[in-house]
Formats: C-alpha cells, structure tokens, sequence
C-alpha cells in the first residue's frame, strides 16, 4: 500500500498548541515505590502551563510602503527635514561655543609623559641653581628651570592620556622621549654657560641621562660651580628614575603584560603595581625615599651635603658620578660601606625594596634572579681576593660597582691581572636585575638564555622529550622566549658594531670592546683608553660621538630606538609626500593665476584700445564741424573723457 505523505502547511501550525513532555514517574518497584509499602513515596505530578506565544500584528502604518507611493515620499520628505534641522543645531553649536574648540585637548602617550618628565627637570634646574645664587651660572639655571617648568605646565593641561595605546605607539614614544630628553638636557648646558660646544653639551646629557658614569667635566678645577655639579647628579637620579619607570610600567603595556617583571612570575610584580597610577606612585615613593636614606648614610659618615647629595644621585640611579675626578678613592672606609651597600640594593630593583619594606621573605628566597644575583657578586669577589692582593672590602666595592652598572672606584682595578678583567667584562655584559636602574643583558633575559640553550641540547639527544623552561613555578612560553633571544642578539649585534666604530677611531682592540660594553651596558669606566674613573676628555670627539648612540642604546633598549627610527623616517618621508604636495599645489595655483591675469589684462587692453579709437573719431568730427567756441568747449569734455577712461583702466587693471 502506497504511503501517502501530508503536505504540511504554515497554517497548520499552532504555536499556543505546543505542549513540553510530562515527567512520569520512574517505573521501577522498590521497597519505598511499592503501593504497599508505608513510606512509599508519591511523586507530585507536574502539571505544565500552556505556553502561549504572542501573536504578531503588523498595523497599517508600519507596513514598508512601496518605492514610488506618496507614503513612501512623506517619509522621505520628514527625514530630510529632519537631518537639515540636526545639521543646523550642530552648526549652531559649533558657532556659539568656538573657545572651546580651540581649548580641546589632544590625546597623546608620548607628549603627556615627556610633559611630566620635563616637569622633573625644569624643578632640578631650579634646585641647581638655587645652591648656587648670586652667581651669573646660577640665575640662567633657575631662569632656564622656570620657563621649561611655565612652558610645560602649559602644554600639559591641553594634553591627555589615552586609555588604550596600541605597543607599536608605546615602543616609537619611548624612543621619542629618550631622545627628545637628550636633546633637552644638550640644550639646558649650552644655555647655562656649561659648555660653549653643541658637541660636548650633547654629549654630557647623553652621560647623564642614560646614568653612564662617563664625563668631560673637568670636576677638579674651580671653573666648575655646585650648581653645574648637582645639575650633572640630577641628569643621572631623573634618568634612573625614567629607565624604572619605563621598564616596570611602559614596558608591560608595550608587550601585552608579557615583560619580564618580578622574580618568580610576572603576577607577582603585580603586586608593587596593581595599575599604573598606583605603581607609579609606589616606584616614585620608593625611589625619593632610598634617595633621601643615601644621603642621610653619607652625611653621617662625615661627608659635605652637597657631596652627599651628590654622591647619593649616583648611588640611586646607578649613575655613578661623583664630585671628584678620582670618583670616591678619596673618602673613607665609612663612605666606601654605605656606598656598597647602596650599590647592591640599586642593582637589586624596585621590588626587592618593596618585599623588604612589606617584610616578605618568600618571595625573596624563591626568588632565582636574586640567587643569581648574589651568586655573582659573591663569585666575582672570589676570583678578585684570590688573584690580586686587595682586601674584602676593596672586592666587594668594585663587584657591586661593576655588577650595578653604577661605575664608583676606589682603585684603578683596570690595572688587576687578564683574570680579573675578564671576569669583569662578563659580568658587566650580564648586568643588574631586572626593574633596577641598571644596564646590561640583565641577569633573568641570561639565565633564561641558557635553559633555552640546555632545552636545545636536550632536545638533540631526545627529540621527542618535553622539557620545558621554567621561571620559577611557572613554564615560560615560546613567545617569550623569541623575544630574549632576539633582544640578546640585538644587544650583541650593537656591541660588535660599536666596538668596530670605536676601533676604527683609533683605539686599541681591547678598549674597543671594553668601551662598547660599557656604553651599552651604562656602566662607563672601562679598561683601555678610557680608564677605572670614566674621564674621556682625552679622548678624540668622533669616538666621543660614537659613544654617545651605545649609550642611548643601553638605556633606551634596542626596539624602542629602532621603533623611534622607523618613525622618524616615516616622518621624514611623510614631509617630503606633503611639501611635493604643496608645491605642486602651489604651482598649479600659480599657473591658473597667471593665465587669468592674461586673459583679463587682454580683455582690459582691448576695451581701452576701443575706446581710444571711439574718442579719436569723436574728436576729428567735432574740430571739422564746430566753431571755436564750440571746438574749445569739446576740446574740453573730451580732454575729460580721456582722462576717466585712463583712470577707470588704471584702476581696473589694478584691480
């Protein structure tokens, strides 16, 4: 028998005649379900409502109406008018309040932390200066530090902070801010009378800013006034502080919280910066607050206030500028210990300070960049007290002198033995812990780099074993793990090339290569031409300026300044587009008008040739037929006539 399928139709559908299925009881005879069991259970029947769906009713008015009826056309005809009415209340909006288009604020990352970075430096120049008053130099440092503090103040309250920056913007606006700082501090010492060449400013900045214990200055000499001394301490404390700054805050947005913050794990740096504004109110409270200890530890060891100011400056932002040429061999056993101690706690970051104010001893012995830390400082005074004959105390200064990147001397070790040396250049290559001041691979990016080198080897011998490399607790990813790789390599790479460029200027192969790893890692002193106290006014001003891109390097780190780079060349090619732009503009502007001009004088010289000849006629006319009388009278008029017609072609050409 054939089956016959119903054809269902949409009207056969009743949605309010839709039912859920009913829950039965379950069928199965247990001693508590048995009708004669006396706690039997009896399951409550479940009685479901009837779902009832609304039914939709479209009226008559909001029924799409056809393209071409007349319902069709008011609507068309209401929106008009409406959108020509919103457009005149904007229009009129925009009229009555014009001020406050002109007092709109821009959203900027890179101009609102250069603003609050130049407020720091316009107050160090006042400060400077104000030590030093009456004096000339004085008055142009405090002159100087209020038109850059009135100028910036101005400028920030137009300027804010976006809320989301994308890290290609983060990573252009730190090299943006470094250079610009640079430039700013080069022109601070021209205009104060420092130094007399744009060379030697630039390059005293770059020294101070970037916290290299290097200077031309000569320190010894009664030229130089305290003003100019505490200015040069407080180019090294403001980029100390900026270099934290950048690494703990800017740093982590520019990699999508993917820096390598902390010790243990990166969720544990957060406990120092929860959000930026709290974090940079934390790192600035610690950092006045370890400042302000360095100079009370000084000035107990009988050291002069502005000497311990200054000393204190080079302590904290590992600096490492003193107000001698002999940096701190001249004080004594006091000094060189609280200095020590001072060097070793700026190499250790932000948040070894933070745990230890908090009184936090976990985080502390878990954590393995501190263990490397320590373990190098305590190998590298091994190695010192087993082949020279100096004492602990003289070791342990210049390992954390070294280890710090901070670039205090109580000796010449450049003298020391090839052991030594080269104990001394590895471990400034490694260089301080991660969230310091300091410079250098840094001792989490080196250790990381060699668990991916022991995985590598591994792998060769086991391909198909796991093994992962860890931070801690944690496994690092392989994303990570490209970045420390590519930021070695790139830190490699400069150091070869700068210690080419410093070869080919006339130095020696081992002060080549000394003198660029001290530059890239800001430590400054150096073995070779430059010596144990960083004066490098002998040497030559190309290997001066060679210096001078290794420092901002090391400071500023190798993407951002190739971020600034890129930028600035798009700039630059950017401008070219737009001034070809222009001149072809101009150009053709130029080409119309003229043109026009020509026309129009053409049509002008016409009319006055016409009317020339009109007046020439006129003229023979009247002399053959009138009398005297009558020839003077339209000698006359006419005489008049040919004088408007000059004038109105004078002025319409003029026109």
């Amino acid at each position: 028998m054939r089956r016959v399928s119903r054809k269902v139709t949409p009207n056969r559908i009743r949605p309010n005649r839709i039912r859920p299925n009913r829950i039965r009881p379950s069928r199965v005879r247990s001693s508590r379900t048995r009708p004669d069991h006396p706690d039997r259970i009896r399951p409550k029947q479940f009685r479901p409502q009837k779902i009832r769906l609304p039914r939709i009713r479209f009226s008559r008015s909001l029924r799409a109406p056809s393209p071409g009826s007349r319902a069709e056309r008011q609507r068309l005809r209401r929106s008009r008018t409406q959108l020509s009415r919103h457009e005149d209340l904007l229009q009129f909006e925009h009229e009555a309040h014009p001020l406050e288009q002109k007092l709109s604020k821009s959203s900027s990352w890179t101009l609102s932390v250069l603003a609050d970075i130049c407020v720091l430096v316009g107050l160090a120049a006042i400060l400077s200066g104000a030590i030093g008053l009456p004096d000339l130099q004085a008055l142009r440092f405090v002159a100087v530090g209020f038109a850059i503090l009135f100028l910036t103040l101005l400028v920030r309250t137009r300027i804010t902070r976006p809320a989301h920056v994308q890290p290609g913007q983060v990573f252009a606006g730190i090299g943006t801010v470094w250079v610009l700082l640079w430039l700013l501090g080069g022109a601070i010492n021209l205009l104060t009378g420092t130094f007399s060449r744009p060379a030697d400013a630039l390059f005293e900045s770059a020294a101070g800013f970037t916290t290299t214990a290097v200077t031309i200055l000569d320190i010894d000499s009664d030229t130089i006034s305290n003003s100019v001394l505490l200015w040069r301490a407080s180019n090294s404390w403001i980029g100390g502080l900026v270099g934290i700054a950048i690494a703990v805050l800017a740093m982590p947005l520019a990699l999508r919280k993917e820096a390598l913050l902390g010790f243990t794990s990166a969720q544990q740096g957060y406990d120092l910066v929860p959000n930026s504004s709290v974090g940079l109110r934390r790192i600035i409270a610690l950092y006045v607050g370890f400042t302000m200890a360095c100079i009370v530890g000084y000035a107990l060891t009988g050291v002069d206030l502005l000497e311990a100011t200054v000393i204190a400056f080079g302590t904290v932002s590992t600096g490492g500028f003193a107000p001698h040429a002999d940096s701190l061999s001249g004080y004594g056993m006091a000094t060189s210990i609280v200095a020590t101690a001072g060097m070793l706690a700026a190499g250790s970051g932000v948040f070894v300070l933070w745990w230890l104010i908090k009184g936090r001893l976990q985080p502390l012995m878990r954590s393995q960049e501190l263990h490397a830390y320590l373990f190098l400082v305590a190998a590298t005074v091994a190695v010192i007290a087993a082949t020279t004959d100096v004492g602990p105390r003289e070791a342990l200064f210049t390992a954390a002198s070294v280890i710090s990147t901070t670039g205090f001397a109580i000796l010449d070790w450049t003298a020391w033995p090839e052991v030594d040396t080269d104990v001394l250049i590895v471990v400034v290559a490694v260089g301080a812990m991660l969230g310091s001041a300091g410079g250098g691979v840094r001792i989490m990016r080196a250790r990381l780099l060699f668990g991916y080198a022991a995985r590598e080897l591994r792998l060769q011998l086991s391909p198909n074993s796991v093994v992962p490399v860890r931070r801690g607790d944690t496994a690092v990813n392989e994303r990570t793990l490209e970045r420390v790789g590519s930021y070695v390599v790139s830190h490699v790479a400069v150091v070869f090339v700068g210690a080419l460029l410093l070869g080919i200027t006339g130095l020696s192969v081992s002060g080549s290569f000394w003198g660029s790893i001290s530059a890239v890692s800001t430590l400054g002193p150096a073995a070779g031409e430059i010596g144990a106290f960083g004066q490098v006014d002998e040497l030559s001003r190309v290997s001066r300026w060679v210096l001078v891109p290794l420092m901002l390097a090391g400071r500023v780190a190798i993407l951002p300044l190739l971020a600034f780079i890129m930028f600035a060349l798009h700039g630059q090619r950017m401008a070219l587009r737009r001034t070809r732009l222009v001149g072809w503009q101009a150009i053709d502007h130029f080409d119309l008008l003229y043109r026009f001009r020509k026309s129009r004088l053409a049509k002008l010289f016409n009319r006055a040739s016409a009317n020339d000849i009109a007046s020439t006629i006129n003229n023979k006319d009247a002399n053959n037929n009138g009398d005297n009388n009558d020839d003077n009278n339209n000698d006359d008029n006419n005489d008049d006539d040919v004088s408007s017609a000059t004038a109105q072609l004078d002025w319409k050409s003029h026109r």
